[in-house]
């Protein structure tokens, strides 16, 4: 939602252009602005009858062209051309009927019920009355007033008065019609008591419920309810003999006493007596004043007349006082500061004093005073400045008490606390406590716009002092800058709930709050720019004067702005038709204003002084009453209906045409619409158009709200709409295509839910594949890193060891050759053999492991005799041992289905194995058992120790550390159980009781 600020001297043009419509020039005087409006304004005719007001406000004007009903900018009429309910043009008299409410007669007697927007007839029938005599007041029933107008004239009715027949209620039942000469009371339609009365001028009027006569006689005379009697009154603040009739209005609107050059307002009425004040207007020459009404608490005065149409009077809010060109001083009529004498005067610069009437003779000596600052305290004292020093005077008598020194030079600003009464000057602060000067601070002003202009307390309990050149904070004994308004000029200062306010020149009005500084909008005029002070009133609004107006705000929409940045905010403002002379006011000076003990509040211009009474100005707000004024659908005129909604489509365009009556200056008039239920955020309304346009709703029901800007309290109801639901909307319609809606959506899920199911099957089969995959080659890449370590192991033991033995025999065989024994040599030589038969043995194995492992070894299984390919690892062994014999105990007809080269590479190392650790022999054995074949290889050694069986047990199940070069089961093992592997086999090993290791090969037995 936009924000916008509305200022009163807005939209000056548009004023002027109304003005130009409706109403003639304006012409301020004597406290009351004119404007007078003709045919060429906007009336029917010039000759207005009666005038009235409805509860929301319109002013509704009868005249002989029609009826008129005006809201303060705009007319409208109602005649027999656009309103098939008028019999006639020529309107009558405009009566309250017995429900309260408004009507009008027109000049044959036809009456009108009148509605904001339509005018409805609710007696007569096109044929002529017996008294066509224009009938007023109020009456108790429709039936009273049908049987009045029927009544044929004869001796118990005289000819009534020519030109007003007046109803004049006494009680719920009991009512009085005037004739020229007599007054006939009636109880409801029976017949009437008769009291003789001379001739009446004009009827009679009411006054709080009590009926008055003014007689030809210039006499005027109370009805006494109880006796039936005239009582003659005594009459102040008027000379009955210059009353020409009485204009008395059937509802609110006052009872006036019209004259040839002046009208007076009944004030007040007593037992005995009725009092009168003169409303001093500028009325109308030359023709008949027909009607007077007031409103707005008197604020307001409609005069119509015979020939010269309607005039409004607007009463000036605002005194503006001038000093006489005689008063000292009064060739420069600038003022500045003020200081409170008595409840009804003020002292101003140059000792000039001011009553409530203007300017008079004062105790104090003229031309003595600084314009800048004057100072009353609360013992009575008038504080001022003048050639360095404090001069101290009593109020009352101008008496001056005594003389202190300024401490700081020129001094700018007063401010009173309790028990301290501070002054700020060119030079610093002085603190006056206990009738003694205390310097606080220095301070050093080398222009103008460094001396201070204000002095207040802040919210944080720290004294602010404004500046030309800064806003500063007395903290201590120095000043600090506050931040953000390090270059503001500031011309006043007003701690507010919690903030500062800071009135400046150029930078408009500010507010700071918690270290942050906000900028509230300005006026589209800019007149805001320059404030010179804060003046609060007792209705929550702050007063803003300027040098262009004087403005006013709500405290409340100031706190709604500041709370949410999107807030409205409205100005209202006052200018040369509220009674000020001129719109620039003066600051910078101390005070910035006073209020008297009588309310009043005064403020200096650059000309003299205005005084006002805030809380004597209401709140426009409260005579914010909009109404519907004309309904067109898609471009078609609708009959109003303001106890139904308006029914409509989505499809639909409504347009809301409203009135809004509004007696201020038309540029204050600023209004916002929403409709509640479909968006809560406020939009502005043209006011040159007051009309709404709203379409495509959807289904529901709505309010359209219309709220004057920035007020919370104003929102009224303008009209309720119902949208209706198209066929495609009904619940029935819904609820099916919900259904099937549901149903392809169902259909969709399962369909999609059997795609993601069979997408998951494929999805978890690839995953088992790769898994798998990955499983394999980290088993791969495990079993590479098992060889890896394993080769390194073997070349460290068995193939490093047997090498460095090898070596040392060698030299040490050498270094000694000569001197052994053959038979040593022989011996040494034969264990070099040895070593290095082992070693062979040792790297063909490795060969072989390694080419098992690098996956290149293929199973050729063959019909294999085990014997002979046992005898023939045995010769390999048989040839190269002299200590270790080998026997072969395998049957000689047993054969088996295996891989001869792969056994042999078993059979090779378990003799090997056997034939190191045998004391003399190494038996094999064979055997068939259960779909094996056993090979068993016994030696008769020590028998293999608990912690290599473990080890060798480890190998098996995978539980060994291969890496560990003390624990690793040793070459032969690893190759025996690798390549049983590839032959299906195992093995098991058996350290029997009387010693010796037997090692037993399982071997599957196949197919021949």
């Amino acid at each position: 939602m936009r924000t916008t600020v509305q200022a009163a001297t807005a939209g000056r043009w548009v004023v002027l252009l109304l003005f130009g419509l409706v109403g003639s020039a304006v012409h301020p005087q004597n406290g009351w602005t004119r404007e007078q409006f003709t045919v060429e304004s906007g009336l029917p005719q010039n000759s207005v009858r009666s005038l009235a007001i409805d509860s929301i406000g319109h002013l509704w004007v009868t005249t002989e062209g029609g009826l008129v009903r005006y809201d303060g900018r705009r007319m409208r009429v109602f005649n027999s051309r656009n309103d098939t309910d008028l019999l006639d043009d020529r309107m009558g008299n405009l009566l309250t009927g017995p429900d309260g409410g408004l009507l009008v007669n027109d000049v044959r007697g036809d009456l009108y019920r009148i509605a904001t927007s339509d005018v409805e007839r609710v007696v007569g029938d096109r044929h002529r009355w017996a008294y066509p005599q224009l009938i007023s007041g109020r009456f108790p029933s429709l039936d009273l007033y049908r049987w009045l107008l029927e009544v044929a004239p004869n001796t118990e009715h005289p000819a009534w008065s020519r030109w007003d027949m007046r109803f004049l209620p006494l009680s719920a039942r009991t009512w009085a019609v005037c004739s020229r000469d007599t007054l006939y009371v009636y109880s409801g339609m029976g017949p009437p008591r008769t009291i003789p009365a001379r001739p009446l001028l004009f009827g009679g009027f009411e006054v709080k419920q009590e009926v008055f006569f003014l007689g030809k006689d210039r006499v005027f005379r109370r009805l006494d309810a109880k006796s039936g009697s005239l009582v003659e009154l005594a009459v102040f603040g008027l000379d009955p003999r210059l009353v020409e009739h009485m204009i008395w209005n059937s509802g609110e609107g006052g009872v006036f006493a019209v004259g040839d050059t002046a009208i007076w307002r009944v004030v007040s009425t007593s037992p005995r007596s009725i009092h009168f004040e003169e409303v001093h207007v500028d009325l109308p020459e030359h023709t008949r004043l027909n009607a007077v009404l007031s409103i707005d608490d008197g604020h307001t005065l409609f005069v119509g007349t015979s020939t010269q149409g309607l005039f409004r009077y607007t009463r000036h809010r605002f005194m503006s006082l001038l000093p006489r060109s005689v008063d000292v001083g009064a060739g420069d009529n600038a003022f500045y500061a003020q200081a409170v004498l008595d409840s009804g005067r003020v002292l101003t610069p140059k000792g000039l004093v001011c009553g409530p009437n203007g300017f008079e003779n004062g105790p104090f000596m003229p031309g003595s005073f600084d314009v800048q600052c004057v100072h009353r305290d609360t013992q009575g004292r008038i504080w001022r400045w003048g050639s360095n020093t404090l001069w101290l005077h009593q109020a009352a008598s101008g008496e001056l008490i005594r003389k202190v020194p300024s401490l700081v030079g020129r001094v700018t600003v007063f401010l009173e606390e309790p028990d301290t009464l501070w002054w700020v000057g060119a030079n610093g602060l002085v603190a006056w406590v206990d009738d003694s000067a205390h310097l606080v601070l220095e301070h050093r002003s080398t222009n103008y716009r460094e001396d201070p202009f204000a002095l207040v307390r802040g919210p944080d309990g720290h004294l602010w002092w404004g500046t030309g050149h800064g806003v500063w904070r007395v903290v201590g004994q120095r000043l600090v800058a506050v931040p953000g308004l390090e270059t503001t000029y500031a011309r006043t200062l007003y701690s507010w709930r919690g903030r500062m306010l800071v009135g400046t020149y150029g930078e408009g009005p500010l507010v700071v709050e918690g270290g942050k500084v906000t900028r509230l909008p300005l006026d589209v005029d800019g007149a805001l720019s320059h404030v010179h002070a804060f003046i609060p009133d007792a209705w929550d609004r702050i007063w803003m004067p300027t040098n262009r107006g004087l403005f006013v705000v709500r405290m409340d929409a100031l706190e709604n702005l500041l709370a949410h940045s999107e807030g409205i905010l409205t100005y209202r403002s006052f200018g040369r038709s509220e009674g000020l002379r001129t719109l620039e006011f003066n600051g910078g000076c101390s005070p910035p204003y006073v209020r008297l003990p009588n309310g009043d509040v005064s403020l200096a211009t650059m000309d003299g002084l205005v005084r006002f009474v805030p809380e004597a100005i209401e709140d426009a707000s409260k005579s914010f009453w909009p109404a519907v004024d004309g309904v067109r659908l898609n471009g078609e005129v609708r009959e109003l209906s303001m106890q139904a909604p308006l029914s409509l489509h989505r499809s639909d365009r409504v347009t809301l045409q409203f009135t809004l009556p509004f007696w201020d200056d038309p540029a204050d008039l600023q209004v916002h619409y929403r409709v509640q239920g479909l968006d809560e955020h406020w939009q502005l309304v043209d006011p040159a158009i007051d009309k709404l346009t709203i379409e495509r709703l959807p289904p529901g029901s709505y309010t359209v709200q219309l709220m004057r800007a920035g007020d919370g309290d104003s929102v009224r109801d303008l009209m309720d709409l119902v949208v209706l639901s198209s066929w495609y909307e009904r619940p029935p319609v819904i609820a099916m295509g919900v259904f099937l809606l549901a149903a392809i959506v169902w259909a969709l899920f399962r369909f999609r839910t059997g795609q993601l199911l069979k997408a998951q099957e494929r999805l978890e089969i690839l995953v088992n594949e790769r898994t798998q995959a990955l499983q394999h080659s980290n088993s791969e890449l495990t079993k590479a890193l098992s060889v890896k370590d394993r080769l390194i192991s073997i070349l460290s033991h068995d193939i490093v060891s047997p090498l460095r033995f090898i070596s040392r025999v060698a030299t040490r065989t050498l270094g000694s050759a000569r001197s052994e024994k053959p038979e040593v040599l022989r011996h040494t030589l034969a264990e070099i053999s040895s070593s290095s038969e082992k070693l062979y043995a040792n790297a063909s194995n490795i060969l072989e492991w390694i080419r098992n492992h690098g996956g290149s070894i293929t199973v050729v299984p063959t019909v294999v005799a085990v014997k002979s390919l046992t005898e023939e690892v045995m010769s390999q062994f048989q040839q190269h041992s002299s200590t270790v014999r080998f026997v072969n105990m395998v049957p000689e007809d047993d054969q088996l289905v295996v891989d001869p080269r792969l056994l042999g590479i078993v059979l090779q190392n378990l003799l090997a194995n056997a034939a190191g650790h045998a004391g003399k022999l190494v038996r094999v054995e064979g055997e068939r058992t259960q779909n094996r074949y056993r090979i068993t290889v016994k030696d008769n050694g020590p028998g293999m120790s608990s912690a290599a069986r473990e080890r060798i047990q480890g190998l098996r199940t995978g539980n060994v550390d291969v890496r560990s070069a003390t624990d690793r089961p040793g070459l032969g093992y690893m190759i025996i159980h690798d390549v049983l592997d590839l032959l299906d086999g195992d093995y098991a090993i058996e350290t029997p009781e009387e010693g010796g290791t037997w090692v037993h090969v399982y071997l599957p037995e196949r197919e021949m």
